[in-house]
């Protein structure tokens, strides 16, 4: 139940500050993106304490099939998405990952990649 209301939370500050004109905007350091489709801005927010990845799908300009989570290219997580609305937030937990460098991969319904590289520290 915790968790519930925690993500409830989460995702309403995360809709807030998206949309509000005077806050400033999560900044994601030290991540490299890898575009191959066209977007409407941040697509990946990563939380001040390093436990989520939030990514926005309204900011995608085609409709996603797949999260890939990957580290040293072993598939770690993958979850079909296609089933989701286009303007969902969809949150990686990254609680349960040791240290180290990984790869998040949204796949489209035309197969075109968004790749974003990260670090757990």
């Amino acid at each position: 139940m915790f968790t519930l209301c925690f993500t409830v939370i989460l995702i309403t500050i995360f809709t807030t500050l998206l949309y509000s004109e005077n806050t400033p905007q999560l900044q994601l350091q030290g991540m490299d993106m890898i575009l191959d489709v066209p977007t409407n801005g941040t697509i990946f927010y990563k939380d001040p304490e390093n436990k989520l990845i939030l990514i926005d799908f309204k900011e995608v300009n085609s409709k996603l099939s797949k999260v890939k989570l990957t580290k040293s290219d072993q598939l770690l997580m993958e979850d079909k998405v296609a089933d989701l609305a286009t303007d969902s937030i969809y949150e990686v937990d990254l609680n349960t990952y040791e240290k180290g460098e990984y790869t998040i991969t949204l796949i489209t319904v035309e197969e075109r990649e968004i790749t974003e590289q990260f670090t757990i520290e």
